[in-house]
């Protein structure tokens, strides 16, 4: 939830206000997909603005290029600290295929949590060619209002978002 008039937000770097003023809003968002060349700070902002609290954990998954069963076993991995029953699930699923992101979606609908919780997955971009078009699709469309995700990409052009409806998710692009 955007912070109210009781707390304030005072980041250890600067944040542009416009950009403040957009992140503000990614909480009404199941997922956010956050795309800006190397350099911009994508990461930094996020790891910033999502500090863990008392009302929020937040869960981070840097991928480095790895194999993506491996990147999908260390995203199973993530889920299990909130989540085991989702995680057991997507486990067993191996890893994102064509024929399996029905199912990928059909279990994402299970999940249930009681805490706001955030999913960054970071350098999305390493492994997106590998993973089916609509991955994104079928982990936003949850439909558990605490768990938010979060996309850092450098590139979405390999993305299909046209699936993801407008009420559950936002892009938040680079304009320069």
């Amino acid at each position: 939830m955007p912070l109210n008039a009781n707390q304030s937000f005072k980041p250890n770097v600067y944040i542009p206000a416009a950009l403040l003023k957009r992140l503000d809003s990614i909480y009404n968002y199941s997922l956010v997909i956050l795309q800006a060349a190397s350099g911009f700070g994508k990461t930094t902002v996020i790891s910033e603005y999502l500090r863990p609290s008392d009302t929020c954990q937040v869960y981070w998954y840097t991928c480095m290029g790895e194999p993506v069963r491996k990147a999908w076993h260390g995203i199973c991995k993530l889920f299990s600290h909130f989540d085991k029953s989702v995680a057991k699930q997507l486990e067993t699923l191996e890893y994102p295929t064509q024929e399996n992101i029905a199912d990928i979606a059909e279990i994402m609908r299970g999940c249930d949590i009681d805490k706001d919780t955030w999913f960054v997955l970071d350098n999305f971009q390493y492994i997106q060619n590998e993973l089916p078009a609509r991955i994104l699709q079928a982990f936003s469309c949850h439909g558990c209002s605490r768990l938010h995700f979060v996309v850092i990409t450098q590139s979405f052009d390999s993305l299909d978002i046209s699936g993801i409806q407008a009420d559950q998710g936002i892009l938040v692009q680079n304009d320069a």
